[in-house]
């Protein structure tokens, strides 16, 4: 094993974190080689959020010490900072804040100015200037192109704004449907429904939808519910598909499960007749709704 730190993504002895009197994390000591996935597991409450943020530069630790490819960790060192990036699994947005002030923020936050963040100056870019800025989001490359590609067709087509309605968003380079629904209901006030696996999981599971075609199913709710709830009811579902309703289910927390069609069919039936009821489950297994016969809509009933 080598013994220099510089061999290392990262290279983390003794990390200790309290709070007062409670120990959140004792004694973490871990070494990730260069160019490795890492998988940091752990129950709720275990400390790895607190270790990511000791690791990132946004805690200080009571005792020890880490380091990202040779470099010591530290809150002052914005330079490293700007050089990690984390993906978060809930959104990490501020209520307050509109679309474009989260971008200036986040702008501002790694080292550029307002004017380097709209899509004037993102039209300008090249993608080896941008690649290293979305390197931790994963197909950086691809993306990176897209992304330009995106700008220029804002600047050329749109004067730099962006469009509120569908058909103009979805011809921009790398904006598919979901993020155009995200875009307008999101940023832009516009009514849209984004579906994503969570959504597609979710609403066939309860059996307010069917199918696994993200704009069937996007037609299908929209069909059923006023346009003032599109965004709320995505971001419902979502949250709950990934809190709740997970690829493995956790149906004793759910509030919804009384009118939910895989509790009733599957879960409720006990252990001795799930097999024989899944059966009854359309393809995708437990993903999947219910078959049934009658064509029932959506129920918005009200609890």
């Amino acid at each position: 094993m080598s013994t220099s730190s510089e061999a290392w993504a990262i290279d983390a002895r003794g990390l200790t974190k309290r709070f007062g009197t409670v120990t959140a994390v004792r004694g973490v000591t871990l070494q990730v080689p260069n160019g490795t996935i890492f998988a940091f597991l752990g129950p709720n409450g275990s400390g790895k959020s607190t270790t990511v943020r000791l690791l990132t530069g946004l805690l200080a630790p009571t005792a020890g010490e880490a380091r990202v490819r040779g470099r010591l960790v530290s809150v002052e060192d914005l330079e490293l900072r700007r050089e990690i990036g984390i993906l978060p699994e809930d959104d990490a947005l501020f209520p307050d804040l509109t679309i474009w002030e989260h971008l200036e923020l986040c702008g501002r936050l790694y080292g550029f100015g307002r004017q380097e963040t709209d899509a004037r100056a993102l039209a300008k870019a090249t993608p080896g200037e941008l690649e290293p800025v979305i390197l931790s989001t994963g197909f950086f490359r691809q993306k990176s192109k897209a992304l330009i590609g995106m700008a220029q067709g804002l600047v050329a087509e749109h004067e730099g704004n962006v469009p509120a309605d569908m058909e103009r968003l979805t011809k921009l380079p790398g904006v598919g449907r979901k993020t155009a629904n995200v875009v307008l209901g999101h940023a832009l006030g516009v009514p849209g429904l984004p579906v994503d696996r969570h959504v597609l999981r979710v609403s066939n599971r309860i059996g307010i939808a069917e199918g696994d075609d993200p704009v069937k199913v996007e037609e299908q709710l929209c069909a059923e519910l006023p346009k003032e709830m599109w965004t709320l009811a995505s971001d419902v579902q979502i949250l709950h598909g990934r809190r709740v309703c997970k690829p493995k289910p956790l149906c004793d927390q759910c509030s919804v499960r009384d009118d939910c069609d895989y509790f009733r069919v599957v879960v409720s039936r006990g252990p001795g007749k799930v097999r024989a009821a899944k059966g009854k489950v359309r393809r995708g297994g437990a993903s999947g709704p219910p078959e049934r016969r009658d064509k029932r809509k959506i129920r918005t009933t009200r609890r």
